[in-house]
Formats: structure tokens, sequence, C-alpha cells
């Protein structure tokens, strides 16, 4: 079946530098499509694409590159969000990188709100899974352990409508595709016709114009 026949899923990723963003699309996808690098420095610096089908499903990844590590400021961030957005057209799935190793900083809290206030839409948190990763080191149950984490994570997992699934980058076979499942099952469980962009101040004008037009002929009419 060739791919244009296929329904697609589309997939951001997003997260901090070093969170496995990339491991995580070419998992998915079952083939080394981004680069990946083990050290902190940011490999992702514009935003990838690739496209795959996986259980029969056609899905776009789109691996995007961590803002904050780039020094980007904040016009600059909501201009880059703008161009990811633009993308795609449709649905989307926003996937959010969270390492299951290391504590969850106020940094990393900082990472995630500078890009859910450029997103400017509750198509965000409508949207969001939040996927930990490198769970080849997760020893304790992460059920239990999400119990007791930061309110910076308690707060992101709220958003996220405690939506989320642990993801071992480093397992093979059944045991991948397994993982990859429930992931698309997370995914496809959103709801995707939610999202309601605020009213821009254009908007409002255009309406506040139409209101007084409304009146005015109201009123013309009324004392004819």
């Amino acid at each position: 079946m060739s791919l244009s026949k296929l329904s697609s899923t589309v997939v951001f990723i997003i997260g901090k530098t070093g969170n496995g963003k990339s491991s995580l699309g070419n998992s998915i996808l079952g083939r080394k499509e981004f680069l990946v690098a083990r050290s902190m420095r940011s490999t992702t610096v514009h935003l990838g694409e690739a496209v795959g089908v996986v259980n029969g499903q056609q899905i776009m990844i789109l691996d995007t590159p961590d803002p904050v590590n780039l020094n980007l400021s904040d016009a600059e961030i909501k201009n880059e969000v703008s161009r990811w957005k633009s993308a795609v057209e449709g649905p989307y799935a926003i996937l959010l990188a969270v390492r299951c190793d290391v504590r969850y900083t106020a940094e990393e809290y900082d990472i995630y709100k500078r890009i859910k206030t450029a997103w400017g839409d509750n198509s965000f948190t409508n949207r969001l899974v939040v996927v930990f990763t490198f769970g080849d080191r997760q020893d304790r149950d992460i059920h239990e352990e999400l119990k007791t984490v930061s309110w910076e994570l308690s707060s992101v997992l709220a958003d996220a409508g405690n939506r989320y699934v642990l993801f071992n980058n480093m397992a093979r076979g059944s045991e991948m595709a397994a993982q990859v499942e429930q992931l698309l099952n997370a995914i496809h469980r959103l709801d995707m016709k939610s999202a309601v962009s605020p009213i821009t101040q254009d908007q409002v004008l255009i309406l506040v114009v139409l209101v007084v037009i409304f009146m005015t002929v109201a009123v013309y009419i009324t004392l004819r």
C-alpha cells in the first residue's frame, strides 16, 4: 500500500536537549532517521521530519530542537514554534520527552513553559503525552514514583491529563513493538478536535466593528 493511501498521524517530539527526542523518533519509526549524540550539545538545531509506516499506519515524526538550548529569546521561540506548526496540516500529537533517571529540574520546567506559551492555544495540552525516556534505567514502579515527584513535574503531568508512558529505547524485537503500540494507542486516544485558538486583537476589532454596524443599521431602521 502506498503512503498516500494511508491516513497520517503527525507527532511532534519536544523536550530538553539530552532527553532522547531523536532516539525516540528513531524507535517509533524502526530505523535510524535522526542524528543521535551522547553529549549534552544539541545535534538537532532545525526541525527534522521523517515519515514511515508503523503497524499499518503512516506516521510523520517531527523532531524539534530545544529552543532554549539554542539561546533563543521568547520572541524567537514563538517564531520557531510557529514554523513547527506551519509544517503540518490537520491534527497532531505532542510527545514531551522527559528522562526518568534524573531529577526533573526547574530549568527543564522553564523550557517546557516557554514552549507551551509559544504554542499559543490549548491544542498543546489537549494533545500532550509525556514520554519517560531511558526506561532501561528505571528500577522502581513508575506509577508509584510519580506520586512523589516535584511539583514542576506534577504540573506537567496535570497539563497532559496524566497521560504518560515509560519508553526504553534499548528494547528490541517484541518488547520494542509492544512499547511503540502502547505509545500509538495513547496518541490515538487524544482529543484531536478540541483545540480552540485564542481570539486575537484583530478578531476582537472586527467583532466590535460588526457590532457597531449592526446597531447603527438597527437604529436607522427603527427611526425610519
